[in-house]
């Protein structure tokens, strides 16, 4: 019973949340004052000390890093570096991840000539007794700071270079074959050759405040526990071998900073060792033998540990990158920069071929290859963000893979031969001779993922629905994040502040901020009025900051003591600052909560159509004049249609499946007003096919909601989908009729690619929003008004329900999970 009662009191705070997503404004602009039974204190904010200790966190471009190597294909005249580093930071990512090896032209190869190196180890595939060759007597390249000081390494280290991070996969010259032992010669060289490319990085580099990674390549890969083959006595060499080889690059490492500090306290260039893994067990992946996250990393004192993790990149197993991130973490010594989670994801990605097969992508995806791809790369990313990853490098701008051909047979893998600058036959891909592990494809167009990086980093508004505390610019310490519904697969999360000062969090936009949304949920019996509990300021330089005049719009549904609604400015943000600052007073766990934060989501304006990386394109007719006369939006936008019965814009989302767009209409007559008679709505994926003409397109309804009145005739609305979002729409046309010119005026856009969207049941009169889960099309079926079943077109999701007792029980079972709820009538 007490279990029952549980699930019941779950079932209204699920309507709750979910109602915020449906529920209109009220017209009034005015803070609410509810009656209370329980006075609360007035509040001296001028005397209200703000927690001002920020936990700064870093941008996403910091974050996401890409790497280069070895593709097999170019498109210019430039080295093969600096070409691929170029693309990388076009996309706005500063974080780049490079070999730094004894054979540089294995990775590096087109358009290069690379000067003659010593010691390219064991390994190298050069013929016994290469080294001895007269050519190789004068070598220029003996040691990795005269790897670093060539043209190309120069370039692509250039000051003027937006690069922030590198991220080096390092092998020492003389490759050491740690495998049968190190002798102590041999680890003082290691460390000799770590302390001194240290030293080099951090005084060639010094002003920049670059962070440098220097890493071993997939460890389980490079030790080969998996053969069988071993004797337990060559498993345990190997196993010390390792541990002394990773300790050793590392001591190099510390050492060499610490002589440059000892010399100049200052030096503000960072340089830090890593050991990466490449096999950790999990729910969905286990291995039967040892493992160097077991044996070799526990022994080891390295700054970071990376995960290469091919693991999780097919649909259902994203999610265990959480679990070998943990074990990781458990297993790996803690450090005293990083602390517990000093852990990057040095490798993740997915083939692209991979999601050719029905089997092995998502629902509704099937034909859509680099979708399924994307999908993937998407959710391993949110994944490792969610965990908080100090690193997530992606594999990579070029594929570097063939699919399943022999390449040493003639004629299957090269055009050519392509001759390279040292006359020597070098393989360029063929289209779909790769697997599809990329950002370009060897035809030179970018696939889905691109767009997704290119989006995410160029966004120009928030709209965090305060999941994950790492994604804030900043916040301090007495900010809680809550996460409710354990139970649920709705996980649905809040901010509160439990401390006895007010706290704050602070967003950085790309753009200036002229509109934002605070979701708020509040005990009436609490709380008299909910506009003593939170301000919001503003700012240009982080410094100064103002205070914003808001109110509180709230929602239709409340429920019980709870109301939900939304604190927004009263008046437009003329000054387009870039930090916004929400500050929350104290002791408000149980009286108010924060639910999600919109900054610039409710008018995307169009004052700068160009510098969105969302537009395409506009026809000649589709003008952008100012409205002066709006509501005192001296900067609202206003668009119309003049030489033509129609005209169009063109915008560019990677796969948007739901849209937004402030609109003001005038009218004499509300109830016969159409929108569809002035405005309409079309899509398609296709970007060969992408015109301002007709062909091509396909239409989507449209409604309008939130209407509230302005003047007499002026009213101000919201249009958005009228059916269920697409999914993996690619362009968005928005088309104003020319009968809509003086009626009709568009505020801006709103885009967004929601892959979670409400699963929706009406029975026996109740009508909610019971779950969130991925691509739930459902219908549903009735058996003599006690049963029903729910049809989902994922095969792993069922959910089967039954009405007994005056109450509504559904069982939902979810892979390998079940859940069971329980409402009333």
């Amino acid at each position: 019973m007490k279990k029952v009662k549980l699930l019941l009191i779950t079932f209204v705070l699920v309507i709750l949340i979910t109602a915020c997503h449906r529920t209109s404004r009220l017209t009034t602009t005015t803070s609410i004052n509810v009656r209370s039974t329980t006075t609360t204190e007035t509040i001296d904010w001028d005397n209200v000390k703000i927690n001002d200790e920020l936990y700064i966190n870093r941008q996403l471009n910091e974050i996401l890093g890409v790497t280069h190597t070895s593709g097999k294909y170019f498109f210019s005249n430039k080295d093969f570096v600096n070409e691929g580093a170029d693309i990388i930071e076009v996309m706005g990512i500063n974080t780049i991840k490079l070999w730094l090896t004894p054979n540089p032209d294995v990775s590096y190869n087109y358009n290069t000539i690379w000067p003659k190196s010593t010691n390219l180890g064991i390994d190298s595939g050069y013929p016994e007794g290469w080294n001895k060759l007269p050519e190789y007597q004068n070598a220029k390249i003996n040691s990795l700071v005269d790897l670093l000081k060539t043209s190309y390494y120069q370039d692509v280290l250039a000051k003027d270079r937006n690069f922030t991070t590198y991220v080096f996969e390092t092998t020492e010259f003389k490759s050491f074959n740690w495998k049968s032992g190190l002798s102590p010669y041999e680890i003082n060289e290691i460390k000799r050759q770590f302390k001194e490319v240290t030293i080099y990085l951090m005084e060639s580099q010094k002003g920049t405040g670059r962070t440098f990674l220097l890493q071993n390549w997939e460890g389980d890969n490079a030790i080969r526990f998996f053969e069988g083959s071993w004797t337990a006595e060559q498993e345990q060499l190997a196993t010390e071998g390792m541990i002394k080889w990773l300790n050793a690059r590392q001591d190099g490492i510390t050492e060499g900073r610490n002589y440059v500090l000892a010399k100049d306290k200052d030096n503000d260039v960072k340089v830090y060792g890593v050991a990466e893994v490449n096999r950790v067990n999990s729910s969905n992946e286990t291995f039967k033998h040892k493992l160097v996250i077991d044996y070799v990393v526990p022994h080891t004192h390295m700054d970071l540990y990376s995960l290469s993790s091919w693991g999780t990149r097919l649909p259902g197993e994203e999610q265990t990158l959480i679990e070998k991130l943990d074990y990781i973490a458990e297993k790996a010594p803690d450090n005293d920069i990083f602390g517990d989670k000093n852990v990057i994801l040095g490798e993740f990605g997915a083939y692209m071929q991979t999601y050719e097969s029905q089997n092995n992508n998502y629902p509704g995806l099937y034909g859509y290859s680099g979708d399924g791809q994307y999908m993937a790369n998407r959710k391993q990313l949110e994944f490792a963000l969610d965990w908080g990853i100090q690193y997530a490098l992606y594999w990579q701008v070029y594929c570097n893979g063939w699919r399943n051909y022999d390449c040493s047979m003639p004629g299957v893998c090269e055009p050519g031969p392509y001759l390279g600058p040292n006359n020597e036959e070098q393989l360029v891909a063929k289209p779909n001779q790769l697997r599809g592990v990329w950002l370009v494809t060897e035809s030179g167009t970018r696939v889905p993922t691109w767009y997704y990086f290119y989006n995410e980093l160029e966004k120009q508004y928030i709209n965090d629905e305060l999941k994950y505390m790492n994604k804030f610019y900043a916040y301090t310490s007495g900010i809680k994040l809550i996460q409710d519904f354990s139970i649920s697969t709705l996980d649905y999360s809040f901010v509160v502040n439990e401390g006895d000062k007010a706290e704050t969090i602070i967003y950085k936009t790309r753009k200036g901020i002229n509109d934002f949304a605070l979701k708020v949920f509040y005990d009436k019996s609490k709380v008299e009025d909910v506009m003593k509990y939170i301000r919001v300021y503003v700012s240009s330089d982080n410094v100064e900051y103002q205070e914003v005049s808001t109110s509180f719009r709230q929602n239709t549904f409340i429920q019980h003591d709870i109301i939900s609604g939304h604190i927004v400015p009263t008046s437009y943000i003329s000054s387009e600052p870039t930090y916004i600052k929400i500050v929350i007073y104290p002791n408000t766990k149980n009286m108010l909560r924060i639910g999600g934060v919109m900054v610039n989501s409710l008018s995307e304006d169009f004052n700068d159509l160009a510098g969105s990386p969302f537009f395409v394109k506009k026809s000649d007719g589709f003008t952008i004049t100012s409205k002066e006369n709006i509501e005192d939006k001296s900067l609202f936008t206003v668009s119309a249609a003049t030489n033509s019965l129609v005209e169009s814009l063109i915008f560019r989302y990677t796969f948007l499946n739901n849209y937004k767009l402030p609109i003001y209409f005038s009218t004499d007559n509300l109830e016969t007003f159409n929108i569809n008679d002035y405005l309409y709505i079309q899509y398609t994926r296709d970007a060969e096919k992408v015109s301002l003409g007709e062909k091509n397109w396909i239409s989507i309804s449209s409604k309008l909601v939130n209407v509230e009145k302005v003047t007499d005739n002026l009213y101000r609305a919201e249009l958005i989908n009228a059916e269920e979002p697409k999914l993996f729409i690619t362009y968005l046309k928005v088309n104003l009729k020319q009968a809509g010119y003086g009626k009709v005026f568009i505020g801006g856009i709103q885009l967004e690619n929601k892959y979670i969207r409400p699963l929706e049941i009406t029975l026996l009169s109740v009508n909610k929003v019971l779950e969130e889960l991925d691509y739930a099309y459902t219908s549903f079926k009735f058996d003599k008004d006690s049963e029903f079943e729910l049809l989902l077109n994922d095969p792993n999701i069922k959910v089967n329900g039954y009405i007994s007792n005056n109450a509504f029980n559904y069982e939902l079972s979810i892979n390998t999970y079940q859940k069971k709820f329980v409402f009333k009538k």
